[in-house]
């Protein structure tokens, strides 16, 4: 079981850059955006629009403070192997800085939306959820055959952004990429400048004569 990288926590990423594509991509044009609506829990589209089942809406109604998730797909050579799920876990006490009753805990589990299988190879899929504050979420990738969607057939991936910033991606797993987080998200400040030294040139040295 893999776990999709962290993104915006500065945790190493998958360098999907470095996959060897002579390792198998196909004719199919790899540049096609394809959005649609597809299967949401508790209430959203199911027109189907698009190629392929893609989730799109919200969980149902949402009464406060949310985020905008963002879920893209680039499908490997056999796109019917993959689909996704978000489940909504215990809601987040931010008075004692825990999990109510654990971030885990499966007793408090709700599938808020879900998409796939596709049926187009080399394409790249966008699938947007409203999901409310307050709640932990677990996002799963799966691929039916056990192979990932990187890169033994097709330079697949997958990438996760809440209100329009990527925290996670993945691609070469197994059966399963998983990825925890909890809204709202919290950022990670951007890296500090590197810090320059003021100092003498490397020309005359004070009291040593000429510079040589």
């Amino acid at each position: 079981e893999g776990s999709g990288d962290s993104v915006g926590s500065g945790s190493g990423e998958t360098d999907i850059g470095d996959c060897d594509e002579s390792s198998g991509t196909d004719d199919d044009d790899s540049g096609a955006d394809l959005t649609g609506s597809g299967d949401i829990e508790s209430g959203g589209d199911e027109d189907g629009s698009g190629s392929g089942t893609v989730g799109s809406g919200s969980g149902g109604v949402i009464d406060g403070p949310s985020s905008e998730v963002t879920l893209s797909i680039h499908t490997d050579r056999f796109p019917y192997e993959t689909t996704w799920q978000i489940v909504r876990r215990a809601a987040w006490s931010f008075a004692s800085g825990e999990a109510s009753s654990g971030a885990h805990d499966d007793a408090f589990a709700q599938v808020v939306a879900r998409g796939g299988p596709y049926d187009v190879a080399g394409a790249a899929f966008a699938s947007d959820v409203r999901l409310a504050h307050e709640f932990w979420y677990t996002l799963s990738v799966f691929d039916s055959y056990g192979d990932g969607l990187c890169c033994s057939y097709g330079i697949g991936s997958w990438s996760l952004l809440i209100d329009g910033v990527e925290v996670a991606r993945g691609g070469s797993f197994g059966t399963v990429d998983t990825f925890t987080f909890r809204l709202p998200y919290v950022f990670s400040p951007p890296a500090p400048p590197p810090c320059r030294r003021r100092g003498r040139g490397s020309g005359a040295h004070e009291g040593s004569g000429d510079s040589v």
